[in-house]
Order: C-alpha cells, then structure tokens, then sequence
C-alpha cells in the first residue's frame, strides 16, 4: 500500500472526526433538531470527500481524469496553499456541527416536570430553539418571493456575536447568535441581516426556473457604481433584506449596533460594509417603502410628507439618527477606501445618495421589483410580522417593546415546519458538474482563474454584521 501523503493524512483526520461525531448524534434518541443535524454531517461528510479529492488529484503529476482535470499551479496559491484551505474549510464546518450537537446535547431537558407537568427545558436550549425558529421565519420572504429552496431550514449555535456560514453542500443556514443572547433576546435582531447574507449567496432570480444567482446579478447591478460602494453591496444586500424582515425593530436595533463603534470608526470605511454613520439609513430607507408605493425623494433628510399615524415609526427613527449622529461627529466628509491602497473623501451628502439610490435599486429592480412590491402587501409587508405581528401604527417606544417580549416567547413545542431538506448524496458531483459547464480546458489544464472559483465555492465562508476590527473576523 502506497504511503499516504500528509494532505491525506490530514483529511482522513477529520473524515474519522466526522464519523465519529456522526456515531455519537445517531445514538442520541432525544437530540433536539436531530433530523437537521443528521443531514448536516451526511452531506458535510458526501460533499468533504469529493472536494479535497479534486484538488489533491490536481495537483498529482498524473491526475486521475475521473476525479477531476489537471489544475495548473497558481504564481500566487501554490498547491499546499490550496489543500491548506480545502483542510481548513472542512474543519472550520466540522467545528460548527460539533458545536451544534454539543450545545444541544449538554442542554437537553433534565426530564424532571416542571409546574404544568412537562418536561424542564433548561433556558440556553430554548433560547436556541426559538433563535431556530426565528431564523426560519426570517427565511419566509424569500421562500415566498420564490429566491430560494422552499425546504430551506435554520440551525442555529451560539458564537461571540452574530454570523452566518455559507455553506454549499445543504439548504440549511447555519446562523450563529450571541451568547448574549440567553439573557439578552433582543441579541437576536441581528438574525434577519443574516438571513440576507445567505439569500444572496444561495438565492436565485426564479428557483423552480433556476435562475441566475442573486449575487451574480447584483455583480451587473454594480457594475457602474463607485469602487467604495461596490465594495458594500453585499452588506447593503443583506441590510435590506433584514429590513424587510424586521422592519422598525431591526432599525432601531441597528441604531443601537452602530453606535457602538469607536469614534474613528464611526466614519471609516473598512471595504465591506457601510460606515456606521450611514449604514442605518439603509433601514430607514426600506421602510419608507413599507409606508409608500411611491417614497419621498431619495434622501433621508428630506421633508417626510404630513405625519401620519402610520409614518410616526420612521419619524422618530430619522430623527434619533440625526441626533445621534450630530452627536457623534461634526464632519462633513467620509474617508472612503476604493481599494486598500487608496483612499477619497466625499461629501456625507453624496454618500448618502449613492448609497439609497442603490437601495432603490434593490427593491425596484431586482427580480422585477418583487421585493418592493412584498414590503407594500398589506397582507405581508405592511404589517411587521418578525419576531411578531406588530402594527405600523405603534409608537417606536411599543413597537421595540412588542419585539422584545415577542423574543423573548418560550420555543414552540412543534418545529416540524424546520424538518431536515431531503438528503442528496451526489451533492458532489452535481457541484462538480454545474461547475464544469462554466470553463473550456484548451491544453487538459484548468488555469487558476477558474479553478479558484470552485475553491470558494461561491461564498463558503462566514459574515458577520460588523467590519473586521470591531469583531475580530
């Protein structure tokens, strides 16, 4: 038997991990979420193998055609580069489904019978189980605007602040919520913009249709902006989203968020996401959509027409961030960074409208303007319906008052509408192959360029809310 090589020593490492964690979930009868986390390591484990072996293949000096083509080397990512990454992304999943099952399984319900009878279910499980649940509501809109898999589920796990991970072998998004969150609920807002970050990487323009990708298009819808406002798109994607989700709770929940930050940060841009002093704009701006077919012109400055009743929300809102920023800094230009070796400032006044312009765009143009027209359902939008039914004729003060009891609701005994997507064992192999209709191999090598986009598989890899010096990823 021929030696085994260390990229495959190292592999078969966390396949025998799997297995093991695999084995241990099996004989949990009780485990809660069961049937989702079971699906979670079968596909991990189908999908684990057939990646690393592609690589591993490519690089060999004589590729088995079978596996996969010849990969030529990178002048940047040398082979172990690559096989470092294929390793660590595996394991990175590995330990999120540890956690996962460890999390559930050391909170299990004791069995012994609380008041009414039933038994105790100790508060870090069932603020789990309720996270759970609101992360598949926060998955609705989506469904219902036909974007994504209808038998998509949440899972969630409890990390240092919110995140997603992406991951592209299960309609399943793996939210992770604050720890904070136990005794904190109104931690779990963040869950809709995560939610966003998972449409716009697994969803589609028409999903029974297989349409294009969400992310693909919104890469055409860019293509004309500023270099700094490309750089947001993504994070304004998922603001929106997460707007349309959570309505004024999640914008008075992203007020508070970004006030946290430093005074420096209060106005950098750290090419990724808005700087906090616009970034809750994005929100206030869904919501005027939420209130009018037709919104005002796209400034938040501008005059809002006579209060209304149902307007009264969005009023307070504009008018805290006003003063809360007017707080914060008395500049009138933003360091913006194109890319990390230059910078620009431009007026706060252009940001802005740049910014909202985008933000129209997203509502009124992606998929023929569907996502505007689900906010101004009366049956859908009109009312907030996450983390509750809460009506738009509210007070701010009650409305972020309804929400936190809403999360603070105990698990629904009956999360059968979060059963596990149907498992696919050649999940593999379809990637492979919707990959490899992409690229022409002239010589029988695949150049870097294209093997590197099934390295990153389209977006495996977490998001969080924050720029990277503010939560350490």
């Amino acid at each position: 038997m021929a030696e085994l090589n260390v990229w495959e020593i190292r592999q078969s490492a966390l396949i025998n991990h799997l297995d093991s964690l695999k084995a241990k979930v099996d004989a949990q009868a009780d485990l809660p979420r069961k049937e989702v986390i079971s699906l979670l390591i079968k596909q991990l484990g189908a999908f684990a193998t057939g990646y690393f072996q592609f690589f591993f293949n490519g690089f060999s000096e004589n590729p088995n055609l079978d596996i996969g083509p010849r990969l030529s080397e990178s002048d940047i990512y040398q082979a172990n580069y690559v096989l470092r990454q294929v390793v660590d992304r595996l394991a990175i999943d590995l330990q999120v489904m540890e956690r996962i099952v460890l999390e559930r399984m050391l909170n299990k319900p004791s069995g012994a019978p609380n008041k009414s009878g039933e038994p105790y279910v100790p508060h870090t499980l069932d603020t789990l189980l309720r996270a759970d649940e609101l992360a598949k509501q926060a998955l609705q809109p989506a469904i219902d605007l036909n974007l994504i898999d209808p038998k998509t589920t949440a899972i969630t796990y409890f990390q240092k602040t919110a995140d997603i991970r992406v991951i592209p072998y299960a309609s399943v998004a793996l939210v992770g919520i604050p720890m904070s969150s136990v005794l904190q609920r109104q931690d779990l807002l963040a869950i809709p913009h995560e939610i966003g970050h998972y449409v716009y990487w697994n969803g589609r323009y028409n999903f029974t249709g297989h349409g294009a990708r969400i992310h693909k298009r919104l890469n055409t819808f860019k293509k004309d902006m500023s270099p700094w406002l490309k750089n947001w798109i993504e994070e304004i994607f998922a603001d929106v989203y997460g707007a349309m989700v959570c309505g004024s709770a999640g914008a008075h929940g992203i007020q508070l968020v970004e006030n946290e930050a430093s005074k420096d940060q209060f106005i950098e841009d750290d090419l990724e996401h808005p700087t906090p002093l616009v970034r809750p704009l994005i929100y206030n701006r869904v919501l005027q959509y939420r209130f009018w077919q037709t919104p005002p012109a796209n400034d938040d400055d501008a005059v809002l027409p006579a209060a209304e009743q149902s307007t009264m929300q969005l009023m307070t809102l504009m008018e805290s961030w006003r003063t809360i920023s007017a707080g914060r800094t008395d500049a009138t230009l933003l360091k913006l960074l194109p890319d990390k070796d230059s910078e620009q400032e431009l007026a706060i006044s252009d940001i802005k409208k740049e910014m909202l312009y985008a933000v129209d765009g997203m509502l009124t143009g992606l998929f023929n303007g569907k996502m505007g027209a689900w906010l101004w359902d009366k049956d859908q939008g009109k009312m907030a319906t996450w983390p509750a039914e809460i009506a738009n004729t509210l007070a701010l003060e009650a409305v972020v008052s309804q929400a936190k009891a809403a999360l603070e609701e105990p698990a629904g005994a009956d999360l059968s509408s979060q059963s596990a997507p149907a498992p696919d064992a050649q999940v593999w192999d379809n990637w492979k192959t919707s990959w490899k209709q992409s690229y022409v191999v002239p010589n029988g090598d695949v150049l870097p360029g294209k093997w590197l986009e099934l390295l990153r598989s389209e977006a495996w890899t977490t998001e969080g809310p924050h720029g990277r010096d503010r939560d350490g990823g």
